[in-house]
């Protein structure tokens, strides 16, 4: 064991470190290592020629100059070499510039070649090796180190930028034997424990450890870091193990706790100093507030009082509102009134009677007055109905949530026409499609469905069962399924993968999907295309165990919170068919072709802002008959039909183009749809489409004819509608 009293690099000089090779001025384990390798050489190198090959800034080469006969340091960078001849400055001691592989010293001339850490930096270690045996003398040493790479570099998952090829303990020690005779091996590593030497002996020396993960006891060799071999041709001079010991006060680990125990101190002093700044606030802010809140109490008093007399006005401000707009319909009232005395005034019948006060009449001009009277009283009379036992009233009992300011606002001919505006929703307004109340205010009595959302929808949580048909859509597929897999609702669903015959990969994409997800996935395959893609809806609809439809179609998208936000909706149990708002675009959403309302904009009674539940019957009524308002059942939640005849009719399975608006009609009679909004479907449509294209089909109009026959079945429609073929928009509510 070496014991060094202060530093050994006390006289040492520095130079700037680039963290290729060690400079004094650096300490810890890196200083550790490195003086205890040159410490060790000391041992073997009195009165001998020594060659410091890679001596890098020259604290090593002056060390051994202590000891060494003469000392020669050879290192690649010139600018080094300056520094070191400069600053250790000894007579038996030179510095040249050199590699390892062109040493720049004459055959046979030295007795030791030390050279650490140094056969790392390269990959010609043959050459070395060649190279030092050339200036060696025949019974010179090599004193030889270098890092274990399996502990160095790969158990700690650390790299040497410096460092071109690392060699494990196998491979070192083979490179040396296949080069000298004779060699003995040292390893070397930083360690904290009991030190229990010889004094003096060659004794086998043993370490003992405890395991980090088991903490059983073990022992072996020292598990080094870097190997040190002692090798020759000759016999080997006698290297002793040893130790170089440092304080533990001054090791790298205490220092490093050390310093971080500084910086907690001091960052527990700064807190400490916030925490007294802190709760001087809170004291101060706990004063303020108490201040505050008395202040408050006159100020809360008098807002409560301001709010009263608020409440009051706005009342009466309702009251007046309400008052003058029954004097307004009173008004045109009496304008009408006012009106038809006029038109009477002018009349014939007021012309007769002027002529009976005019002079005495004889019996037969008054009979001819009276015939011509009689015949413009009679065919009035004739046509009005005979008065009922009881006056018709009607009442808000009749229409739950009637509003007759927001009635007659929004329909200003019913206002000047004068009428009751509950008489004329009652026996016009319902079936014209006109809203009796604003559907945008939430309203407390359920008996009017049509016109709330069902408050209780949130938690309504069914099965829904997602049923995907695909036919060569593989290009749009991955994002399809996607936005059908990442839905937000959090009730159970099943989604069933239907796959007609596809030809372009769709089936392997189809599979992945269904391999990801296989708790709720079902895939479907048919070896043949089915011709038709509702009788792909009809066999989803045979597989479905859900309350709760979903027919999501494989090329289009939609957002995260499409169930979450329409299944509510079907809570109520008449509800068949829920919809969201639909927006056709080409290639990318933000490339938008035209939205819902854009869509049908030729039926103004329905209303594409707001939220909604109506009945069938009025739908159909307001436009359903004319027009498919659900243009896209991916837009669509549907009640499942269960076993109701018309799903294995072969009618609607057969079409092309409408066979979702012929399905919809079937589905809904009797029930009631519901719109929202709030979420959105994205319909995509190309030149190539069918929806592209419905202006030059004759297959359109003909299956078209075929709903509308089928619609006047169901729901009792007769008369003319509008041309179904728009100029101006290709695909007006038909599939694509």
């Amino acid at each position: 064991m070496k014991r060094v009293s202060g530093s050994v690099n006390e006289e040492f000089a520095s130079v700037e470190s680039t963290g290729e090779f060690y400079v004094p001025q650096q300490h810890g384990n890196i200083e550790l290592e490195h003086v205890h390798r040159y410490l060790l050489a000391t041992e073997i190198v009195a009165g001998k020629a020594v060659l410091d090959i890679a001596c890098g800034e020259g604290y090593g080469s002056s060390l051994l100059a202590t000891k060494a006969g003469s000392v020669t340091g050879v290192d690649i960078s010139g600018d080094v070499i300056e520094h070191a001849g400069a600053t250790y400055r000894r007579d038996n001691l030179a510095f040249l510039v050199g590699t390892c592989a062109d040493i720049p010293l004459p055959d046979g001339s030295v007795d030791v070649v030390v050279s650490f850490e140094t056969i790392e930096h390269h990959d010609q270690h043959e050459a070395m090796l060649r190279e030092i045996r050339r200036v060696l003398r025949p019974d010179g040493c090599l004193l030889m180190s270098t890092p274990d790479r399996l502990r160095y570099s790969i158990e700690p998952g650390t790299t040497n930028p410096f460092h071109v090829k690392e060699l494990f303990e196998d491979e070192f020690k083979r490179l040396i034997r296949s080069e000298f005779r004779n060699a003995a091996f040292f390893g070397q590593r930083i360690a904290y424990g009991s030190t229990m030497l010889p004094d003096g002996g060659a004794l086998v020396t043993r370490c003992y450890w405890r395991d980090a993960d088991s903490g059983e006891i073990q022992s072996g060799n020292n598990r080094p870091i870097y190997w040190i071999t002692l090798a020759s041709d000759a016999s080997l001079p006698t290297l002793p193990a040893g130790l170089f010991e440092q304080p533990i006060d001054d090791s790298e680990t205490v220092n490093a706790w050390r310093n971080a125990s500084i910086v907690a101190d001091a960052r527990a002093t700064a807190l400490q100093v916030q925490v007294a700044e802190l709760q001087a606030i809170v004291s101060r802010s706990r004063g303020v507030a108490r201040h505050s809140r008395e202040q408050l109490v006159p100020v809360t008093q008098a807002l409560a009082a301001t709010k009263l007399e608020l409440d009051r006005a706005r009342a009466l401000a309702e009251e007046q509102q309400s008052r003058v707009v029954l004097l307004e319909v009173e008004l045109a009232r009496l304008s009408a009134k006012e009106a038809q005395f006029d038109a009477l005034r002018s009349s014939r019948l007021i012309r007769l009677h002027g002529a009976v006060h005019e002079g005495p009449l004889s019996v037969r001009k008054t009979a001819r007055i009276a015939k011509r009277s009689l015949a413009l009283v009679a065919p009035r009379h004739r046509h009005r109905s005979r008065p009922s036992s009881a006056p018709s009233i009607a009442t808000g009992d009749q229409v739950p949530g009637f509003d007759r300011v927001f009635y007659l606002k929004s329909y200003p001919d019913v206002a000047a026409a004068g009428v009751d505006p509950l008489e004329h929703y009652l026996q016009h307004g319902r079936v014209e499609g006109r809203l009796p109340r604003d559907p945008r205010i939430p309203i407390e009595d359920e008996r009017l469905p049509e016109f709330a959302p069902p408050k209780t929808g949130r938690g309504y949580l069914p099965l829904v069962s997602v049923i995907v048909p695909s036919y060569n859509h593989a290009e749009y597929l991955s994002d399809r399924l996607t936005s059908i897999y990442e839905q937000t609702y959090s009730g159970p669903v099943e989604v069933y993968l239907l796959d007609d015959a596809s030809t372009d990969g769709s089936l392997q994409i189809l599979t992945s999907y269904a391999d990801r997800y296989p708790d709720r996935t079902t895939l479907v395959v048919n070896e043949e295309n089915s011709g038709s893609a509702f009788r792909q809806w009809r066999r989803g609809l045979a597989l479905a165990r859900g309350e709760v439809v979903w027919i999501a179609e494989s090329d289009d998208l939609c957002e995260p919170t499409f169930l979450a936000t329409l299944v509510p909706l079907m809570a109520h149990p008449a509800v068949m068919l829920a919809f969201a708002q639909t927006v056709f675009f080409r290639e990318t959403r933000d490339n938008v072709v035209y939205t819902l309302e854009e869509y049908l904009h030729d039926l103004p009674s329905l209303r594409f802002d707001v939220p909604w539940i109506r009945s069938a019957q009025d739908l159909v009524v307001a436009g359903f008959y004319d027009r498919n308002i659900v243009p896209n059942v991916s837009g669509a939640l549907l009640r499942h039909p269960g076993t109701q005849r018309f799903v294995d009719e072969d009618e609607w399975q057969g079409m092309h183009l409408a066979g979702d608006w012929m399905f919809y009609l079937e589905l809904i009679r009797g029930g009631l749809v519901a719109f929202s909004p709030e979420t959105t479907d994205y319909h995509r449509v190309s030149e190539g489409s069918l929806t592209t294209q419905v202006g030059k089909t004759s297959r359109l109009a003909v299956e078209v004819d075929q709903v509308r026959a089928a619609a006047r079945g169901i729901y009792g429609m007769t008369g003319e509608v509008t041309d179904f073929l728009p100029t101006n928009r290709a695909g007006a509510g038909v599939r694509t």
